[in-house]
């Protein structure tokens, strides 16, 4: 999401996926998501002196979490 040789910028829709995948990442509620966190990043990055890959990935995966971002697969969804 953050390009490694250029800093102040964050690239949320750039994904790389198969073109089985790509049906089910371009729907709506799954394009939100990586723009949510980097609205996130934006906002936690002013706290960590302004640079966006310093933002600690706990304190941003804490944030995501108390918005009610689901970070992690549901067990019965496994099986």
């Amino acid at each position: 999401m953050i390009p490694l040789h250029v800093d102040g910028l964050i690239v949320p829709v750039a994904t790389s996926t198969t073109h089985v995948a790509y049906s089910s990442i371009r729907m709506e509620p799954t394009w939100m998501a990586p723009g949510q966190v980097a609205g996130a990043v934006a906002a936690l990055s002013i706290e960590y002196g302004g640079a966006l890959r310093y933002v600690p990935i706990p304190v941003l995966q804490k944030n995501m979490k108390e918005a009610g971002q689901i970070l992690e697969p549901a067990l019965e969804a496994c099986y």
